[in-house]
């Protein structure tokens, strides 16, 4: 076994919880070992399918056998178009699930469902993640009470029984949810605990063992880190070279993410690998936050009571409105819209317009060339709903720019996911940045960039060679008192075998922007603090900030107490520690994947638990 960089304490009889973690002096964290990364020795299956878990749209592809070709999948039921996704969208009455998908959105602009008593979800993905869900007030107020983990499952559920049956109808009935090995995206802002929230909401649909949510037969992947892979070799109008640096901004219906890569051949990984040179970051500007602009911008026009009764009696009629902007909005590239008119035309549906006072009709038709029936927009309107949604872009972007290394320049641009179908967003974007990188490019399909590239990683998870951290990860540790300077009295303790005070401590393994290999991982051998335990928990912290490493005798941290906000991600549990044979327990920690996992090993038992990290 191999082992960090550990000084002995100074009497043998001194065996904190963790015996004296210590960095050399000055080090940015803890010494990181590479070797043979067992995690990502991903289980086989006869088939991988990523599922694409998005805000607005929801979608899969997958990659039968040994050939590794990937297919997408475009014919959902009920849809309006030929699309890679279907909604996200599931509806249920009194005794459960009825429908999902385009289906759901069919059910609600049904007008029998009023009798039927169906509710219908949608835009419940963000309320799985603290610090997103208070943003969507309307999210939140048609879940009518229920939990939203339990919602997700429900939706990944019917995905996942819609897959099986794609796949066996094509592969064979003899194809089970066990021959899959199963890869599902997430936002680049999500949370560590967020993360772990999807992991068991899958685990809850029946991807894998409800019993078992560290399975190998699932991982998770950052959306931008997928569309990076998949654009690499699909762009179409000029492929990304090696050494090439790319940006990557994965609009989507909820979330802009961005991650900035360097595209390295390596024939040992199979071909081309990226490496992170910034933190992925992103906020809430998907397109959606385009539809709820209109909403209030179309309440202005004809009554904001008015939209809200249609949402109270005739909920089908709200979807309709819904469903008509999003045919107006994706039409919109910009000033070459209004060629042959200075506006274009939203259908007011009959639901809608019955409501409306017969004075907002007069108002429409003396301002509208006696037309009510529709609302026009102008060129000025439509920029009004799009742009403040794009500046927020424009931030995401300026902000990776400036967080590159000095003198670093970006090649490429890579705009993917179903707001990159926008012909004006993608425009504003060259205006703004085609002089300060290499380029911007789309891939044809950008709705299925990120699904497609999730197979990919799915496949080869080496194929991501490097991650940045994106908060600072440390252990909680004992010391003795004599061995610490400068500690918080809230941390010291009093030890009940030997009476003497000892300290906790805060010790960082890595710090925030941290670059760390997908084959590196932290390993120390551990001892329980008192002599009758007989299991250990090691607990792991994160903190938003960088923790200095260098304080006392054994550069060991901080004092527990005076680092801020400390959020505990979880622990790992050596059991049967018995008494009479050696107790030692190697913990193992691993940073450079898309989820932290902590695996812990009784050396004398060689008894292995594996956790991968929630709050």
């Amino acid at each position: 076994m191999q082992r960090t960089n550990v000084r002995a304490p100074e009497r043998a009889q001194d065996i904190p919880t963790i015996p004296s973690l210590v960095t050399q002096p000055g080090a940015p964290m803890a010494n990181l070992l590479s070797g043979s990364h067992r995690l990502l020795a991903q289980a086989r299956g006869r088939a991988c399918v990523a599922v694409d878990f998005g805000t607005s749209h929801s979608g899969f592809a997958y990659a039968y056998g040994s050939d590794g070709k990937i297919e997408g999948f475009y014919e959902w039921k009920d849809q309006l178009m030929s699309y890679a996704k279907t909604f996200t969208a599931i509806a249920y009455d009194g005794t459960g699930v009825t429908s999902w998908g385009y289906t759901a959105v069919k059910a609600a602009t049904d007008n029998s469902m009023a009798t039927a008593r169906v509710c219908v979800l949608k835009k419940f993905k963000l309320l799985l993640h603290d610090h997103l869900a208070h943003h969507d007030s309307d999210a939140r107020g048609s879940m009518a009470g229920r939990d939203v983990q339990k919602v997700i499952a429900d939706y990944l559920g019917c995905m996942r029984l819609f897959i099986l049956e794609v796949l066996q109808k094509k592969y064979g009935p003899t194809l089970t949810n066990d021959d899959i090995v199963w890869c599902l995206t997430v936002p680049a802002i999500w949370s560590d605990s967020a993360k772990a929230n999807m992991r068991r909401a899958a685990a809850a649909a029946g991807y894998i063992d409800a019993n078992d949510h560290s399975s190998s037969r699932l991982s998770l992947i950052l959306e931008p880190e997928a569309a990076a892979l998949f654009c690499c070799e699909n762009i179409g109008q000029r492929k990304v070279a090696d050494k090439e640096v790319i940006m990557t901004v994965d609009a989507g219906g909820g979330t802009a993410d961005l991650t900035v890569h360097r595209v390295v051949e390596d024939k040992a990984a199979g071909g081309r690998i990226l490496q992170e040179l910034t933190a992925g970051t992103g906020a809430l500007c998907g397109s959606t936050f385009i539809d709820e602009r209109f909403i209030v911008w179309l309440g202005n026009k004809i009554g904001r009571n008015v939209i809200d009764r249609l949402k109270s009696e005739k909920l089908s009629g709200y979807w309709e409105v819904l469903r008509n902007w999003e045919t107006l909005k994706r039409q919109f590239a910009g000033a070459s819209t209004f060629t042959h008119s200075d506006h274009v035309s939203f259908t007011i549906p009959g639901a809608l317009y019955n409501l409306m006072p017969q004075d907002t009709r007069e108002n429409l038709e003396d301002s509208q060339d006696g037309i009510s029936e529709e609302v026009f927009l102008t060129l000025a309107d439509m920029k009004g709903l799009f742009d403040p949604v794009i500046a927020n872009i424009n931030d995401l972007i300026e902000a990776q720019l400036l967080a590159c290394p000095r003198g670093l320049r970006v090649d490429a641009m890579l705009v993917v996911g179903g707001f990159a179908a926008s012909k004006y967003l993608v425009t504003r974007l060259k205006e703004k940045f085609e002089g300060r990188v290499g380029r911007v490019l789309t891939p044809t399909d950008p709705g299925a960039a990120v699904v497609q590239g999730a197979v990919l990683y799915g496949l080869n998870p080496s194929m991501i060679s490097t991650r940045r951290a994106r908060s600072t990860y440390g252990l909680r540790v004992a010391l003795p008192r004599y061995l610490v300077q400068n500690v918080n009295s809230a941390d010291v303790f009093t030890h009940r075998e030997n009476n003497e005070e000892w300290v906790w401590m805060y010790h960082p393994i890595v710090q925030k922007g941290q670059a760390i290999g997908a084959e590196e991982y932290y390993s120390d051998w551990i001892e329980p603090l008192y002599s009758s335990m007989t299991n250990l928990s090691v607990e792991l912290f994160v903190v938003d900030e960088v923790v200095e490493s260098g304080i006392g005798l054994l550069s060991a941290g901080k004092s527990f107490s005076d680092v801020s906000d400390t959020k505990k991600l979880g622990a790992v549990v050596a059991k049967d520690l018995s008494a009479g044979r050696d107790r030692t327990v190697e913990v193992r920690l691993y940073f450079g994947l898309t989820e932290v996992t902590m695996v812990s090993q009784v050396v004398s038992t060689e008894e292995e638990d594996k956790v991968v990290l929630a709050v």
